[in-house]
């Protein structure tokens, strides 16, 4: 399913498929060039399996340490605690820096 997610002054587009109630989710961070949309296999995949997978455009922040203050907050309303991170290049580069 996809959604929305208001931060601030900003939406967020994300899709989230798999089970609710599956405690750590699988969190995919796409590169720069690229959007939520090319970690479309890894639903097909891992969805029908009984994981929960959340695919998320990354916010239009200025440096990385916004970026992970805001995925912070998406989380958190979310009510996600604890997420396995998945990302390639830039995103590579913010999971690295979350965690």
């Amino acid at each position: 399913k996809s959604a929305g997610y208001r931060f601030g002054a900003r939406n967020w587009t994300y899709y989230d498929w798999g089970p609710r109630d599956y405690e750590q989710p699988l969190v995919c961070l796409h590169g720069l060039a690229g959007a939520a949309d090319a970690f479309f296999h890894q639903i097909l995949s891992l969805a029908p399996r009984g994981y929960r997978v959340i695919l998320m455009e990354l916010p239009p922040e200025p440096t990385v340490i916004g970026v992970c203050e805001a995925l912070t907050q998406f989380f958190d309303t979310l009510l996600l605690s604890t997420v396995h991170l998945y990302g390639v290049g830039l995103g590579g580069f913010v999971a690295l820096n979350y965690a």
